[in-house]
């Protein structure tokens, strides 16, 4: 059993408190959450402002001006003549809007497990002592500012003109939006992205949960099980890229 104060005992934190004090108070939101594990809440809250992203995002902008624009930022794509790249391009727009929408649901919620698992699997080499559960709640309310940075997209969807718009980096709040995709190699632009404002709280925010959770875990420890995962994807990531061209 991990040790709890009593006041986390005493007095159950509602779930509007619980959402408000991950950005306010995390340490007693993780508290609660690590008591009362229950991760659906912010599940349902990311997947459902991904979706409104996404529906404004296809209205806004549209998927066939986004695959036009990525086919010109791809040296591969561009050495097919022009009939086979307008008949992949039309290919895709049979399945990519679609897809795009599963998306949500199905890749965010295996991001967090991913993520809590991997997490988790460092914690307990670290002697720390977190359920699964736990971990699972811990990780589902950390990627909370996700929701807030696709709020702010939806606002930079709007102001910005359609052609200008970033998919992939909409706040530009990650060192690959500077970069120019047109002469930046793919593995430079993707480690640049790793560099994320979002990615970097929500670390913060595990490792927080973790060292409320576990016994005898200090933030640094705590900080490292999370890091850890995330250097040895980024350099998968990387090399996929660099391999890719």
């Amino acid at each position: 059993m991990s040790p709890m104060s009593p006041e986390a005992e005493a007095k159950p934190m509602g779930e509007t408190g619980r959402l408000v004090n991950v950005f306010l108070d995390p340490k007693a939101a993780f508290a609660d959450i690590a008591v009362r594990p229950r991760p659906w809440v912010p599940l349902a809250i990311v997947i459902a402002i991904a979706m409104v992203f996404l529906a404004c995002f296809s209205q806004r902008v549209g998927w066939e001006r986004y695959l036009r624009q990525k086919a010109e930022t791809t040296p591969q794509f561009q050495e097919l003549p022009s009939e086979q790249r307008e008949r992949a391009i039309q290919m895709q727009l049979k399945f990519v809007p679609y897809a795009s929408y599963a998306g949500p649901v199905v890749g965010f919620t295996g991001i967090v497990v991913i993520v809590a698992g991997a997490v988790l699997l460092m914690v307990k080499l670290m002697g720390g002592m977190v359920a699964f559960k736990q971990m699972f709640s811990i990780t589902a309310y950390a990627f909370l500012p996700g929701a807030l940075e696709r709020l702010a997209a939806i606002g930079v969807l709007f102001l910005k003109s359609p052609d200008d718009f970033d998919l992939e980096n909409p706040t530009v709040l990650n060192l690959g939006a500077i970069l120019d995709p047109t002469t930046s190699a793919k593995w430079v632009i993707s480690l640049a992205s790793s560099v994320d404002v979002f990615a970097i709280w929500t670390a913060i925010l595990i490792a927080v949960g973790i060292t409320v959770t576990a016994k005898r875990t200090s933030f640094g420890k705590a900080l490292t099980a999370v890091v850890t995962p995330w250097i040895l994807w980024i350099v998968l990531k990387v090399g996929w890229a660099a391999i890719r061209g």
